[in-house]
C-alpha cells in the first residue's frame, strides 16, 4: 500500500512524510524517495515476520493446552492447608506461618478474613522443559493486584498445571461435590493435616475421589508443626488404612525422586498405588516432590481428540465488571480457561 501511494502521488510529499521520523532514526535523516521505498519493504518483512511469531505462539499454547496440561483438584479438611499448599506452588515462595502465601489464592474478603475457602477457584502453575517452575514477572497489574493469564504461561511452558481449590468445610461440601464433577479432573490431592490424622471429612474426600473415578495423591500438610513422633506415626498408619479400605489400593510412600520415577513407570495412571507425599509450606519439606510429581504424572483426558469437536464451555462463574458488563468464565473443550 505505501508503494502504491508513493508511485500514485506524482509529487506529492504526504507519504513521504509519514515515513520521515522513522528512517531518520536509522539512516541519519535521509530523507529520499528510495529511502522510502527501503522502509516501506522492510516495514512490510517486519510484519510478514511478526504474523509468523504470532503464529508459532498461538501454535505452542495450544499444543501446550491440549497436550501438556493435567487439571488436579485439591481437597482436604478445613485447616488442612490447600489454599497456602495451591499459593505456595504457583508463586513459587514459601509461607510465613501465618497464611500468607494463602492470600493470593482466596478469592472474597470473608476467605481472607477467616482463612477458609467457600468457593471454587482455579490457579495455574507451568513448568519449563527441566521441570522448573515458571513464575513471570510481578509487571503487569490490574487495581493494584499482580495479574496474568493462563496463555501468558502456556507461551513459555513445557506443561501446565490447572489447581481447583475446593471447599473443605463441611457445610460447603455440596459445593466441593460440585467442582469435583465437573471440574474433568485428571488427579486429585487430599490433604491431611498431619496433626490432626484423619477427620470425618478427610474419609469423605477419599470417598468422593473413588467414586468419581479421580486417581488421589494423599499429601500430609503442616510437617513442621506436629508435635512429636507418635503423632506423624498414628497418621500414618490411619491414611494407610484408609487408602486400604477406602480406595482398594496400596499405599506408597514418595520420599525421594527415586520414588516418583517408580511410580510413574509401574502405575502412571495410580490405578492400583496412591502416593503419599509429607510437606511442609513453611519449611519448603517435600515441595520439590510434589511439583516432580506433577510434571511427570501422564494427562489421562485427550482433549487434544476433541479438537475437530464444535466448542463447548461448561460455564463455572459469572462477574459483573464496572463498565464492563457481563463476564462469563468457563472450561473449554481444548482444557483452558476461557472468558469472554
Amino acid at each position: 500500500h505505501n508503494l502504491r501511494n508513493h508511485h500514485d502521488d506524482k509529487g506529492t510529499n504526504n507519504n513521504n512524510n509519514n515515513h520521515y521520523h522513522h528512517y531518520q532514526a536509522t539512516n541519519n535523516g535521509n530523507n529520499n524517495n528510495n529511502d522510502n521505498i527501503t522502509t516501506a519493504t522492510t516495514n512490510e518483512s517486519t510484519t510478514t515476520t511478526t504474523t509468523t511469531m504470532g503464529n508459532d505462539k498461538e501454535d505452542h499454547i495450544l499444543h501446550v493446552m491440549a497436550q501438556g496440561q493435567i487439571r488436579v483438584a485439591v481437597l482436604g479438611n478445613v485447616d488442612a492447608g490447600k489454599s497456602t499448599l495451591i499459593g505456595t506452588l504457583t508463586q513459587n515462595t514459601l509461607d510465613d506461618g501465618n497464611g500468607s502465601s494463602r492470600q493470593c489464592v482466596l478469592k472474597y474478603p470473608h476467605e481472607r478474613a477467616s482463612g477458609r475457602t467457600s468457593t471454587i477457584t482455579q490457579h495455574f502453575m507451568a513448568f519449563n522443559d527441566k521441570g522448573e517452575t515458571i513464575v513471570l514477572p510481578k509487571g503487569n497489574k490490574i487495581a493494584g493486584k499482580n495479574y496474568y493469564t493462563q496463555g501468558d504461561l502456556a507461551a513459555q511452558a513445557h506443561r501446565t498445571v490447572s489447581l481447583m481449590d475446593l471447599a473443605g468445610h463441611e457445610k460447603y461440601f455440596k459445593t466441593t461435590v460440585h467442582g469435583l464433577s465437573r471440574g474433568m479432573a485428571d488427579y486429585a490431592l487430599v490433604l491431611v493435616n498431619a496433626s490432626q490424622g484423619m477427620t470425618y471429612m478427610s474419609h469423605h474426600h477419599l470417598q468422593l475421589v473413588q467414586m468419581c473415578g479421580i486417581p488421589a495423591i494423599v499429601v500430609l500438610t503442616k510437617m513442621d508443626a506436629v508435635p512429636g513422633r507418635d503423632v506423624i506415626q498414628h497418621t500414618r498408619r490411619t491414611v494407610t488404612e484408609a487408602i486400604r479400605t477406602t480406595l482398594g489400593k496400596k499405599r506408597f510412600a514418595i520420599r525421594g525422586s527415586a520414588d516418583i520415577d517408580r511410580v510413574v513407570v509401574a502405575d502412571p495412571q495410580l490405578s492400583a498405588l496412591a502416593p503419599v507425599v509429607e510437606v511442609s509450606c513453611v519449611t519448603g519439606h517435600g515441595l520439590d516432590l510434589v511439583r516432580r510429581l506433577l510434571h511427570q504424572l501422564p494427562p489421562r483426558r485427550r482433549h487434544f481428540q476433541k479438537m475437530s469437536r464444535p466448542l463447548e464451555v461448561l460455564l463455572e462463574d459469572t462477574f459483573q465488571v464496572p463498565g464492563v458488563g457481563l463476564i462469563l468464565s468457563g472450561f473449554g473443550e481444548l482444557c483452558c480457561a476461557v472468558v469472554w
